[in-house]
């Protein structure tokens, strides 16, 4: 279509959207004019349908940056809450128990007592 100079659509009771390249390649409103059911560029008239594409594209685009918005601040919040957890286990002095001091009665019985006969 790059070779085609000159198109007259109007008066074609022509519905629906332009295709874009085509919108594109005529500038001139003219050449789409008498067309009432006729939308989209060069014509100053939206399509229904695109304006709804155009409104939820935009409804989905706030809802990720909300979303992503809550999960950062859930995020930070957690990550505040750990610190000042851990702030507050060392400032008290309290250590994490260890497996080794941990020792149960049978383990102490064995090589601490001795027998005199």
């Amino acid at each position: 279509m790059s070779n085609l100079k000159y198109l007259n659509l109007s008066k074609n009771n022509l519905e629906g959207e332009i295709p874009s390249g085509l919108g594109s390649l005529f500038n001139d409103s003219s050449v789409f004019s008498m067309n009432e059911n006729l939308c989209g560029k060069p014509l100053n008239n939206d399509c229904k349908n695109v304006r709804k594409k155009k409104q939820r594209k935009l409804i989905l685009l706030i809802a990720m940056v909300v979303g992503g918005i809550g999960l950062f601040v859930v995020f930070c919040c957690g990550y505040i809450y750990s610190l000042l957890w851990w702030w507050k286990r060392w400032m008290t002095g309290e250590k994490k128990r260890s497996m080794g001091s941990a020792s149960s009665g049978a383990d102490q019985s064995r090589g601490s007592s001795t027998s005199f006969r």
